[in-house]
């Protein structure tokens, strides 16, 4: 309950929780009644430990905002080092806003889906959103035998092949019968394995919500714009040119990493043996990690990655020639937090280019972490010296810094973890403070309107 209450608070924080119980009456009336009280009591105890554990966070802020910024800036083991007052009564304002909105008034009901900043979307509003759903339902079935009858319906009468020249067609029909059904499953087993299908066998799944081919690529869009799935092998805004598109759906991915010939030839930021700095961003959820997050955040980039290769909790990718690394790592215990991490790499002199490759995917989980107004999260820059030694426990900069200029007349800060040693501002601080702070509000492209 306490993981289900978390996601609650932190996707709609206003709402009004009402818990229901299942087989009451198999319980004796006093049995019942202690059952609720403790149900209460669980509730009371982890609201508690809750506001406990931000209301010393936010005193921790209040403390470096006591400090003077100079004499803090000169204190590389204080809390926030070098985070300037303006982003300090930021983050204090942001857990305020936790500790003050807990799940307190009801949600409203009766939504409009419009996605305003797509192009292939923004001229269509999607009102019937129980229709939505029955959709999105079609791949979140995980039942192989399931998936494989409901094509088998759908394809009845029909073959993969069109024309007289194809050879499914051109086979007796009790033969091309076998060999379709043989190739439907080979696409199941791929679907349920990598995530991968087709366009046409998604037509086939989507048969009774699609009219035309035109309803097709709206709803391959939506799909897409709503991260459940991203396009393969179409290039970016130029036709197919007859080829079969493939679609990618990550929450399906098996394989724990990418594929090894995907990252090759001395790029691998896990076990790098050359001179090269790194940079990495680390995202760290203490309560709860959002329900389905890294899979969206891995379609959200797709826009800005080339050569990429997925796995179930890593992605290995390119911005332009410059590597990226994305990495999911799921708590191990109660204690421990959920982690998700951006990685690039490059030479000091060219420390540049990892900013410019990494920091668009930054921005992106930025936007995406907005849905989640409730959610506590830190971000942090992890140091690159201790990175470079192979510290199990790295450094942690504020991520506050990203969205700071680099303080001028300094050329190094210090990292605490190393008797002190010197770490040069190019990493730990963006050539630009472009990044979204972790605290601030952006407006993204979808809304939700009230009927």
């Amino acid at each position: 309950m306490g993981s289900f209450l978390h996601r609650v608070g932190a996707r709609v924080p206003h709402a009004v929780v009402c818990i229901v119980g299942t087989h009451a009456d198999l319980c004796e009336e006093r049995e019942l009644e202690e059952k609720c009280l403790d149900i209460h009591r669980q509730i009371a105890l982890q609201e508690k430990h809750d506001a406990e554990g931000l209301s010393r966070l936010a005193q921790v802020v209040d403390e470096a905002l006591a400090r003077d910024f100079e004499l803090s800036s000169a204190s590389p083991h204080a809390a926030y080092y070098g985070v300037s007052d303006k982003n300090l009564r930021r983050r204090k304002a942001h857990f305020q806003y936790l500790l003050n909105h807990r799940l307190q008034i009801l949600s409203p009901s009766g939504k409009l889906l419009y996605f305003e900043d797509s192009p292939a979307l923004k001229e269509h509003v999607f009102h019937n959103l129980t229709r939505l759903i029955d959709i999105l339902n079609v791949f979140f079935q995980r039942d192989a035998s399931l998936l494989l009858h409901k094509l088998l319906l759908e394809t009845s009468g029909e073959s993969e092949g069109e024309g007289e020249s194809s050879p499914v067609m051109s086979l007796p029909t009790q033969s091309q019968d076998l060999l379709w059904a043989t190739q439907l499953h080979h696409y199941v087993e791929g679907f349920l394995l990598h995530g991968l299908l087709p366009a046409h066998v998604i037509r086939f799944l989507l048969k009774p919500h699609i009219q035309a081919q035109q309803d097709l690529q709206l709803l391959l869009e939506l799909l897409e714009k709503m991260g459940l799935c991203y396009c393969l092998n179409k290039p970016k805004g130029k036709p197919l040119n007859g080829s079969t598109a493939w679609y990618k759906f990550p929450c399906y991915v098996q394989n724990e990493v990418p594929h090894a010939e995907a990252w090759i030839n001395g790029t691998n930021l896990a076990g790098q043996s050359f001179v090269a700095e790194q940079l990495q961003i680390e995202y760290s959820f203490p309560f709860t990690f959002p329900p389905g997050l890294f899979a969206r955040y891995s379609v959200q980039i797709n826009s800005h990655v080339v050569h990429r290769s997925d796995g179930k909790f890593q992605i290995f990718a390119y911005r332009g020639k410059v590597p990226v690394v994305v990495s999911y790592r799921p708590a191990k215990g109660v204690l421990q937090p959920d982690t998700l991490s951006i990685a690039s790499h490059a030479s000091l002199p060219n420390i540049w280019t990892a900013w410019q490759a990494i920091t668009p995917l930054v921005e992106e989980l930025n936007v995406l972490l907005q849905e989640w107004p409730g959610l506590h999260y830190t971000m942090h820059i992890l140091c690159s010296k201790c990175l470079k030694r192979g510290s199990p426990n790295p450094h942690a900069f504020s991520g506050e810094l990203l969205s700071q200029p680099r303080p001028e007349g300094v050329a190094e800060i210090i990292c605490p973890k190393n008797g002190s040693e010197r770490v040069n501002v190019a990493l730990a601080y963006p050539p630009m403070p472009t990044v979204i702070s972790p605290c601030s509000k952006k407006n993204v492209g979808e809304k939700h309107r009230n009927q």
